[in-house]
């Protein structure tokens, strides 16, 4: 049976569902508390179909008594729609696609060359292998040495993502039919450098702490974090709201989004069979396929309610002090006593830890079952397990600070509403 309804009622799409009929106080009383947004699909009496609430200006169509046209399905693309767009869009741009792609993988080589190199000097292998000479050094200059690896090998990996995202970006602009994919390209990596940095450390070290924990969190989380440094170029995200953006978008379809990885692998793998060659296409229609992800992961963003400023901040407070150092969320969410405290002790911890390594290896045969203690001597044993508890309990202090801040902001936010309603 057809539904009626007048001229001054909305029926509104709300998570692929019709709900209504609204009036017209009551679409601005949701609006109002974020219920809705202004890209919220509305259907009002004498419309051939949904619009966005944007479109509509002043209210009060004549009713025509016509029946309520179903709502458009905004979801993801099947897999055999994604493989054909995807598939048009590479064969529309293949020659650009190919010749960039082989300048980027030139380029990415001359920094792959010495991060292999440099891999070698911390293999377990060559340490065992030279282990004597190792143990004959002082362990200050031993200990910078390490530090000093893993410094460089961090800042080629850094260069490698800014070159990665650099041409995703340059691509994203090719298939998009934009002017100038070039400036397009420098104009999304410049002003970017540093949230590029952030993301690079602090989605490591989260996927990192996910494989950790039996695996499964660190597959979730490399997912979710796989489109944030697209967010940032060519959004212009800070890190943490590029990576809640990415991470919050592929949530809702993890699973499809993990299918849809695993297809790209699979088109990659195709080109290998063909004799190598087929890796000339596979390779850049493989690079479309993940940018087409990207492109359908935006459109369901720019649908979606906005978050309040506050709300938007509470991200990187959280990971500033669950991911970098303990107290300096805290210190970034105004709170700045508890925050110097916080840092201030984290850091006494982090001292201890490193004097306990040190002493392990001034005193390595202090104790016959040092070797098993991984390394460590007895006295050395002491100061490292109480540098880890000083610094467990000022990261814990942190995050506590941090879901503090949340509820902070939910309360004023609560408040807000409640005096807007009684208004």
């Amino acid at each position: 049976m057809n539904e009626k309804i007048g001229a001054d009622s909305f029926y509104l799409a709300i998570n692929q569902q019709r709900e209504g009929p609204f009036t017209y106080e009551e679409v601005l009383s949701k609006l109002e508390k974020s219920e809705i947004h202004r890209e919220t699909l509305a259907w009002q009496a004498g419309l051939a179909e949904w619009q966005k609430l944007s479109s509509f200006g002043i209210f009060g169509i004549e009713p025509s008594g016509v029946e309520i046209p179903p709502i458009l399905d905004s979801s993801f693309p099947s897999t055999l729609e994604w493989l054909q767009n995807s598939f048009q869009k590479t064969k529309l741009h293949w020659g650009t696609i190919l010749l960039s792609g082989l300048v980027y993988l030139a380029i990415e080589g001359v920094f792959e060359v010495p991060m292999q190199l440099l891999t070698t000097f911390i293999d377990q292998e060559t340490i065992k292998a030279h282990w004597k000479s190792l143990q004959a050094l002082e362990w200050p200059l031993l200990v910078a040495g390490m530090i000093l690896i893993f410094l460089v090998l961090f800042v080629l990996n850094y260069v490698k993502t800014l070159v990665s995202v650099g041409y995703q970006r340059y691509i994203l602009a090719v298939i998009r039919g934009e002017s100038d994919p070039w400036g397009r390209m420098i104009e999304g990596l410049k002003g970017s450098f540093l949230s590029l940095l952030l993301y690079l450390t602090v989605a490591t070290m989260i996927i990192l702490l996910g494989f950790c924990c039996f695996l499964l969190p660190g597959i979730y989380f490399a997912v979710c974090y796989s489109f944030a440094p697209l967010f940032i170029v060519d959004q212009k995200l800070s890190f943490w709201e590029a990576m809640e953006t990415s991470r919050r978008q592929v949530h809702q379809k993890w699973f499809r989004v993990f299918w849809y990885l695993i297809v790209i692998g699979f088109v990659l793998f195709s080109g290998v069979i063909l004799l190598v060659v087929g890796l000339l296409f596979t390779l850049p229609m493989g690079l479309v396929c993940y940018l087409m992800i990207y492109e359908n992961l935006l459109k369901e963003e720019k649908k979606a309610p906005a978050l309040s400023q506050a709300m938007k901040g509470y991200p990187e407070v959280w990971a500033a002090n669950l991911c970098v150092f303990p107290g300096l969320g805290t210190w970034l969410a105004g709170k700045t006593v508890p925050g110097i405290v916080q840092m201030s002790g984290a850091f006494i911890g982090a001292l201890m830890t490193t004097y306990g390594i040190a002493v392990a290896f001034r005193q390595w045969g202090l104790l016959p079952q040092a070797k098993e203690w991984f390394g460590l001597s007895k006295e050395g044993l002491i100061y490292f397990v109480a540098g880890l508890i000083v610094i467990k309990f000022f990261w814990l202090w942190g995050l506590w600070s941090a879901w503090s801040y949340k509820k902070e902001i939910e309360a004023k936010e609560g408040d807000g509403n409640r005096v807007m309603e009684k208004e």
